[in-house]
């Protein structure tokens, strides 16, 4: 094992590389040859049954995603909505409280009592 380490280290100190590939001679007749790659077919469908699930765990994730953005954007708005309806509800019981007392002054001016 050293032996062989120390080779390749001699080799590349040399500027040779146990990985380099040789070069081809440009003319002539080329001797290219293209290998389909095995498919496994089990495999193949294991791979199609993944990407479909993961696929199916995106959907979903992003429907739960919208919906909970959804939930929580009525959330919002319901808390908004009974925030106005506080004021104005407080608006209208200080009208009606002024409203009691300029008519309770009017009656007392005009001598109106009803006691």
């Amino acid at each position: 094992m050293r032996a062989l380490l120390r080779l390749l280290l001699l080799r590349m100190a040399r500027g040779h590389s146990s990985t380099s590939t040789p070069t081809r001679s440009s003319g002539g007749i080329s001797n290219h040859h293209t290998f389909s790659p095995v498919v496994n077919p089990i495999l193949e469908k294991k791979r199609e049954a993944q990407r479909e699930s993961h696929r199916a765990y995106l959907k979903s994730n992003s429907d739960y995603n919208r919906a909970e953005i959804k939930y929580l954007s009525i959330e919002s708005e319901i808390r908004l909505a009974e925030f106005w309806l506080d004021i104005v509800t407080k608006n209208l019981e200080d009208v009606g409280k002024r409203i009691e007392v300029h008519d309770w002054n009017f009656q007392k001016i005009t001598g109106q009592s009803d006691a």
